[in-house]
């Protein structure tokens, strides 16, 4: 009977050691140095509206948003839309200005800013099959403008993808090799700054 206890409890020993080493995941644990934020929301996105190209906010609407205690603002993007397009995902001239404020008036006033590729995420939404080009196009022009920029700049590869192949485990697993792969694109161009 000793025999067996000891058995028993070696094993289950054994079973925690390889449960534990499973279940390793190397972590960073950073505290974020921001706490308050708001979404900017409807300026870069295609709504219908046609205000996407005009100047909806401007420095003093920042000045604002920081003076009512936030740290960071999450400025969606819809890239998709507003790019070239197949092949070669060129963002326009006029999104790069409205970023570019963006990002010197966050970056001036000590806030950070997470430039945000939005996309259509309502419940009848789909990500396109073709995702990961259009990423991989979007953030090596993105990665590249802002390398340089300061700290108070985030990036957010992709606001809710749903690749909704009707089996939630694999459109998980496979949006994560894409995010990774992404990360990794990022990080040959930016090493600098948050993903």
């Amino acid at each position: 009977m000793k025999k067996i206890i000891a058995f028993v409890l070696l094993l289950a020993a054994a079973t925690c050691l390889f449960a534990a080493k499973e279940k390793e995941v190397p972590r960073v644990n950073k505290t974020m140095p921001f706490s308050k934020g708001l979404n900017l929301s409807n300026w870069l996105e295609d709504l219908g509206g046609g205000n996407s190209r005009s100047v909806m906010f401007n420095r003093q609407d920042f000045e604002d948003i920081k003076s009512l205690g936030a740290d960071i603002t999450r400025l969606y993007i819809w890239f998709e839309e507003f790019s070239s397009g197949e092949p070669d995902f060129i963002i326009p001239d006029w999104l790069w200005k409205r970023i570019d404020d963006a990002v010197a008036w966050c970056t001036e006033l000590k806030m950070y800013i997470i430039i945000d590729f939005h996309n259509n995420c309502g419940a009848d939404s789909q990500t396109r099959p073709d995702v990961e080009n259009m990423l991989e196009k979007i953030w090596t022009q993105v990665a590249s403008r802002y390398k340089d920029s300061s700290e108070y700049v985030l990036y957010e590869i992709m606001n809710e993808p749903h690749m909704k192949s009707g089996n939630i485990a694999a459109d998980v697993s496979k949006w994560n090799k894409i995010q990774g792969r992404i990360l990794k694109l990022i990080r040959t161009i930016d090493t600098k700054h948050t993903v």
